[in-house]
């Protein structure tokens, strides 16, 4: 941020990890290296050789950045362009997680380690990324591989239909609509579908479960 001139920016605290990413600079061989490190997958991204124009559409370049290694890693594009139209716009805010912050320090020494290696024509460095995510990283209290927990991750957001998305798009809604839905079974009420927290922490006058449309799949309110 300093870098960049720009204050933080508060994020909600319901923030989904799969979007977010943890991000480093520094210095190495005297060239400005941006090391990102995503909050759900642990998966590290390097880009490398930044200059001022650079960081003047830094949005922009991450948001490359994490297109190009997806594709490296075999990911299809109509996925990632699923998974960056979900992410939405870049914003940056103050880190939060020591546990990642460790890790993203490990991969700012490794930088070094593989300089010799580093493309210098291209600021995406996917074979680092690729070295990286293949080494068990610790992942609360387990050792993890970072590529099996991308996979693993974009597997489950390609087959979840977000009910609230789904909602939005067939009534044409954008995103400011107070709504619940209740369904219904041989006429009996079996979920009760509502749009904020509010909502679900609100009373209960069915005798039936609440679902947060954020966090519902469609098989989840279909019976």
């Amino acid at each position: 941020m300093d870098e960049l001139k720009i204050k933080s920016i508060d994020h909600a605290a319901n923030d989904n990890p799969l979007f977010a990413w943890h991000a480093n600079l520094v210095t190495v061989n005297r060239r400005k290296a941006l090391i990102l490190i995503n909050d759900e997958y642990r998966y590290p991204i390097l880009l490398y050789g930044l200059k001022a124009p650079n960081f003047k559409a830094l949005d922009t370049v991450i948001t490359r950045g994490i297109r190009e290694f997806m594709y490296a890693e075999g990911i299809s594009p109509e996925i990632v362009d699923k998974y960056l139209k979900a992410a939405g716009t870049v914003v940056f805010t103050e880190t939060a997680n020591r546990s990642i912050v460790g890790q993203m320090n490990q991969a700012s020494q490794d930088v070094g380690y593989y300089s010799d290696e580093l493309e210098l024509e291209h600021l995406c460095q996917p074979d680092f990324s690729l070295r990286l995510g293949s080494y068990p990283t610790k992942v609360g209290n387990e050792y993890q591989k970072p590529k099996e927990l991308l996979l693993t991750a974009l597997e489950q957001f390609a087959n979840n239909d977000d009910l609230h998305s789904v909602i939005q798009d067939a009534f044409g809604w954008l995103n400011y609509h107070l709504y619940e839905f209740t369904v219904f079974e041989s006429r009996r009420p079996v979920a009760l579908i509502v749009c904020d927290e509010e909502a679900l922490a609100g009373p209960d006058y069915r005798e039936c479960p609440k679902l947060l449309d954020n966090k519902a799949r469609l098989k989840d309110a279909h019976h």
